[in-house]
């Protein structure tokens, strides 16, 4: 997933967040550990599947 495109507000202090806004926060955390797990996953099978080259 590539958020670079998603466009960025400042919060400004004092200023609470939405509970539409912390549900997509959250969200993007469970998405973005999925991703972190699948990757940890793959370098394991990478490093105990023999290179043939």
């Amino acid at each position: 997933m590539n958020y670079d495109d998603d466009p960025r507000g400042e919060l400004s202090q004092g200023e609470q967040s939405s509970s539409k806004e912390m549900e997509l926060l959250k969200s993007q955390i469970q998405d973005m550990q999925l991703e972190i797990d699948i990757l940890k996953e793959t370098l394991d099978v990478l490093k105990k599947t023999p290179a043939s080259i």
